[in-house]
């Protein structure tokens, strides 16, 4: 697969992974919006609210496929400016891109940025939805397709995994308003 192709794929997943999030409604209220987040640190014990679990530069790491973000980091370019945070005691910088407004990247996010989240969002996932959130699989998935190494047949699985999992949390939060 080209890396045009491999790159309008993961776009592709990066917006519905957004969509699922922001229907699941997890980090703002439970954490970003507290003094104290759900990301603990060894050094500091639990992290500011605001800096969610963005306490280093995911967008520019990998679990396991080194250079598949070679084409991320050429398309999101120079234009997007970076946060002059503070840095975090017992922490160091906050990533490159977080602000207390939240992520400056809109697109472009690496995997770890997209598929890693706390035990406690995968918890509240699995507890109030039914969806067993597995962080490994979904950034392995997102790295072989930014890598072109999987196959049409698996990124096509990969997308309706997630559609399906927009649909159940639409479900539940619509039942539960009943």
């Amino acid at each position: 697969m080209d890396k045009k192709t491999a790159l309008s794929h993961y776009l592709e997943c990066e917006r519905m992974l957004n969509t699922f999030f922001e229907e699941v409604n997890y980090c703002l209220p439970n954490c970003i919006s507290q003094e104290k987040g759900k990301m603990y640190h060894e050094h500091v014990g639990f992290v500011r609210g605001d800096v969610g679990c963005c306490t280093f530069n995911y967008h520019a790491s990998t679990h396991s496929i080194i250079g598949c973000l070679d084409v991320l980091i050429e398309e999101r370019g120079d234009s997007i400016p970076t946060n002059t945070e503070e840095e975090i005691e017992g922490v160091g910088q906050p990533c490159d891109y977080h602000t207390s407004d939240g992520c400056l990247l809109t697109e472009y996010k690496g995997p770890l940025c997209l598929g890693a989240i706390c035990d406690e969002q995968k918890n509240y996932i699995k507890g109030w939805f039914g969806i067993k959130y597995n962080s490994d699989y979904v950034i392995e998935q997102l790295e072989r397709i930014l890598n072109g190494t999987t196959s049409s047949e698996n990124i096509i699985e990969f997308k309706k995994e997630i559609l399906k999992n927009i649909e159940v949390v639409k479900r539940v939060k619509e039942y539960s308003t009943k």
